[in-house]
């Protein structure tokens, strides 16, 4: 059974790696408010390229309110930094290979 999250508590870490190189984990986080980990459903998805390009235009207002951003799916190296690449997503962090058991 799985542990409920609990607003104001600890969570269990995240770490994975990024397009483009190095990795990302929530436990070395340091946000001044929050951080937001976007899951999308990878680069087959039409709806996330639209949903990506308009966070990547706002992801300097995020950063200004405190909150750290994280754009995530269960694609590979190759396709993570395909859609980084084809998408003009420079500007986020896009984690790769998110697993059915880390999802969850």
């Amino acid at each position: 059974m799985q542990t409920p999250l609990v607003p104001r508590q600890p969570v269990p870490d995240l770490t994975v790696s990024l397009a483009g190189g190095g990795t990302w984990s929530l436990a070395d986080q340091t946000p001044d408010h929050f951080t937001l980990i976007v899951v999308y459903r990878g680069l087959h998805c039409p709806i996330c390229s639209h949903y990506l390009a308009d966070l990547s235009e706002k992801i300097d207002s995020f950063a200004n309110l405190g909150v750290n951003v994280l754009v995530l799916s269960g694609d590979d190296q190759t396709r993570a930094e395909q859609a980084k690449a084809d998408w003009k997503l420079d500007k986020l962090d896009i984690g790769f290979g998110l697993t059915p058991d880390k999802a969850r």
